[in-house]
């Protein structure tokens, strides 16, 4: 300044400045912040070199110029609020819409007149960067003086609405309303009158018209500051710039309308926002009406707490959201529908929103539930049948044992006395078999669960066939190699399987054939099987063989056969077993094999009276809680365990299970995955919650092990996976580490 040739300047020489400006001055450029002075009418500008990193180019030209002239951004800022100061009326000098923020004070004369204004410049770097980072995001500032009608607005502010820099940085409002599309024009003075009239926040969405003539759809903010009357006096914000995201939302609306299954979205906090037309179309709701809550109006009455409850935990959690429920269809009645939503998170892995969608499954499911009642009705038929067949059996049992006492009985009566017994029994079989089938398929058999060597359940079996083998002339080979291998089970129901299938291979192998049956062990697993010489099956046969009344073609010297429930039988008892069985033949006359797995108690040449020193007993850990609603697997389970030397204790329901686990404090947990009501990632999640069980250690046991099942359980916090049967060496070794 002291360098500068003041005598072209329109301030002229220094010496003719007024007292009140050189004082300012030397205050100014005693001070290391940096500040700008704006002096008289003409809005002359000084500033001192804390100022330079903000002028930029415009320095040194600016030094002693207009404002208006030297820095035009700033004089739409600083011109205004000058203006009012120097005609005397109150100056707004707080929350300027200029960055970086700025404080101003008055400069007045000795006679109390306002002069000029100086403004104290915050450089610190969050409010540099505040401003770098709105440029380069497009934001367009404005700040409008509504008792003047001036808006002055910054470069991106004028280039979003096609105002161009001649017309400046302060003009009418009008010049920037003219800009908005004249659909969208009342709605925006509306909301602009409203948020003066209230003071209250002004926000909207519209579209303006630039200088290319393109419609661009923009989102304003706006903030009103209250003069000293307590009116409106200006009103400040920001406008920003949204049509490429209206342009994926309107993609993304076709795509969803062209979807045939509802679509809807949520915000992360579960807010719905969006339905698709078939949404709307499916329900006959107004457009609109379920945003929010409004959706769970729609369900059926029964069906609701339990989508609430589903809800919240994947809001909760983040998993995904599935259920089926019924929903109130447009012609007032309710259909099935299965909802579905999955999360959609950024790259940092936080929930942005949701997306889902409903299906109608209603067919399917008046489908399925009329197959289950078929399913309960035939179920219920053959223990009916069974049961009204066993009487009349009874006189005809006591008439035959009649017909061969006394001794005046003819050797032709005794003998038909003994066809009759012999036919009776046969169909005393029959019915026994149909009254198994009946009581399996129902889930009304329970297992007497013991520790059974495998061995001497095959003898008990041979023997029950011998007879039919022999009178058949068949040769019976037997391969035992089990020695004293142990499974956990009923020896009645075990022995009722293998004499089945050699019942079978005898049945349907014609005379004088050949039978192998071979025991033993492989892969820690007990495995049996039975191969025959005999007619064979046809592929479309093996596929079908262990389903209820398919049997293979009967042949004339196979008077014994039965009703092709055997096999049926046979397939239920080995599962409750945890085992399973399989059928094989190479075609039509070249015989069958049928194989049994099931899983080893105790592993043979392992001579414990107990049976479980052939596994790892229980070390530190004691406590384990057992949670499975198939009561079979879940008893066949804990004997194991308790064999082992562990605390068990057995629930069937999730709810139960919680409640045992608050009171017993199990330190391990083997929980079913497909738990009905609670499923079991879910249960593990919950028990993990009580107080004390944070670090309790879960299992997994399921039929499922698929690498994608693996995946699941992992993330809901299972500390191992195994896939039912469970193999009992791999979890006595994983509960002992």
């Amino acid at each position: 300044m002291a360098a500068l040739d003041w005598a072209d300047m329109p301030c002229g020489d220094p010496a003719t400045w007024e007292p009140a400006l050189r004082y300012a001055l030397r205050r100014m450029l005693d001070t290391d912040n940096p500040v700008f002075i704006v002096w008289g009418e003409a809005g002359l500008l000084f500033y001192n070199d804390a100022c330079l990193p903000l002028l930029g180019a415009h320095h040194p030209a600016s030094l002693g110029r207009p404002v208006a002239a030297a820095w035009p951004e700033a004089a739409a800022v600083v011109a205004p609020v000058l203006h009012e100061a120097l005609a005397g009326r109150p100056a707004r000098l707080r929350e300027l819409p200029f960055t970086p923020a700025i404080a101003g004070t008055l400069l007045r004369d000795l006679d109390g007149r306002v002069r000029g204004l100086s403004f104290t410049v915050d450089s610190s770097p969050a409010h540099l960067r505040l401003a770098t980072a709105l440029d380069a995001a497009g934001v367009a500032t404005w700040d409008w003086d509504v008792r003047a009608n001036r808006l002055l607005s910054d470069a991106n502010l004028r280039a979003l609405y096609g105002v161009s820099d001649e017309d400046g940085v302060e003009a009418p409002v009008e010049t920037y309303l003219a800009a908005i599309h004249p659909d969208d024009l009342p709605q925006v003075q509306a909301r602009i009158a409203r948020a003066l009239a209230s003071g209250e926040p002004f926000s909207d969405a519209y579209r303006v018209r630039g200088r290319d003539g393109i419609c661009r759809h923009v989102e304003a903010r706006g903030k009103v500051a209250l003069g000293a009357d307590g009116q409106a006096a200006w009103l400040s914000g920001v406008a920003l710039d949204v049509s490429a995201r209206k342009e994926a939302e309107l993609r993304f609306r076709e795509i969803a309308n062209a979807m045939p299954q509802a679509v809807w979205s949520t915000r992360p906090d579960g807010f719905h926002d969006y339905y698709n037309d078939q949404w709307y179309s499916f329900t006959g709701v107004p457009y609109g009406s379920t945003d929010g809550e409004g959706w769970n109006e729609l369900f059926h009455p029964d069906d609701r707490e339990l989508a609430w409850e589903k809800w919240r935990e994947s809001l909760r959690t983040g998993k995904t959201y599935e259920i089926e429920y019924r929903l109130r269809h447009h012609s007032g009645h309710y259909r099935w529908v299965l909802g579905r939503a999955l999360p959609v998170r950024d790259d940092s892995g936080a929930i942005v929103r949701w997306m889902g969608t409903c299906t109608d499954i209603h067919e399917q499911k008046l489908t399925q539930q009329a197959l289950q009642q078929a399913d309960r009705r035939k179920d219920e038929f053959l223990a009916m049948l069974a049961h009204e067949l066993r009487n009349p059996l009874a006189p005809i049992v006591t008439a035959a044992s009649l017909l061969t006492l006394g001794s005046g009985v003819s050797e032709r009566v005794q003998q038909v006395g003994k066809v009759i017994s012999r036919q009776a029994t046969h169909m005393t079989g029959l019915i026994d078999d149909l009254m198994d089938v009946s009581r399996v398929t129902r889930g009304m058999v329970t297992l007497e669960k013991d520790r059974v060597q495998l061995s001497s359940v095959i003898d008990d079996a041979v023997e029950q066939v011998r007879s039919l083998v022999e009178g058949r002339g068949h040769r019976l080979e037997l391969r035992v190699l089990l020695g004293d291998a142990f499974v956990a089970g009923d020896r009645k129901r075990l022995v009722q399987v293998l004499a089945n299938i050699l019942g079978n291979a005898a049945k349907y192998t014609p005379a004088h054939g050949h039978i192998v049956l071979e025991a033993a062990v492989q892969d820690g697993r007990a495995v049996v099987s039975v191969r025959d010489n005999g007619i064979g099956m046809a592929p479309e046969l093996v596929g079908s063989a262990f389903e209820l009344f398919h049997q293979g073609k009967r042949s004339p010297d196979r008077s014994q056969g039965g009703l092709g429930v055997g096999l049926a039988l046979v397939r239920s008892l080995v599962q409750l077993h945890g085992g399973s069985v399989t059928a094989a033949s190479e075609g039509e006359g070249r015989g069958s094999t049928f194989t049994v797995s099931l899983p080893l108690l105790s592993l043979p040449g392992q001579d414990a009276p107990d049976g479980a020193a052939a596994l790892p007993v229980a070390g530190e850990v004691q406590r384990v809680l057992v949670v499975d609603d198939n009561v079979d697997a879940a008893e066949l389970a804990a004997m194991l365990l308790e064999l082992l030397g562990y605390q068990v204790s057995v629930e069937f329901g999730a709810q139960a299970a919680l409640e045992r686990a608050r009171l017993e404090q199990p330190q391990v947990c083997l929980l079913d995955i497909g738990l009905p009501g609670m499923d079991g990632k879910e249960l593990a999640q919950r028990l993990r919650r009580i107080p004390g069980l944070e670090g309790v250690r879960l299992a997994a046991m399921t039929g499922y092990g698929q690498p994608h099942d693996l995946r699941a359980s992992a993330e809901a916090g299972f500390d191992a996976h195994f896939v039912k049967p469970v193999d009992a060496g791999a979890l006595a070794n994983w509960l002992a580490s």
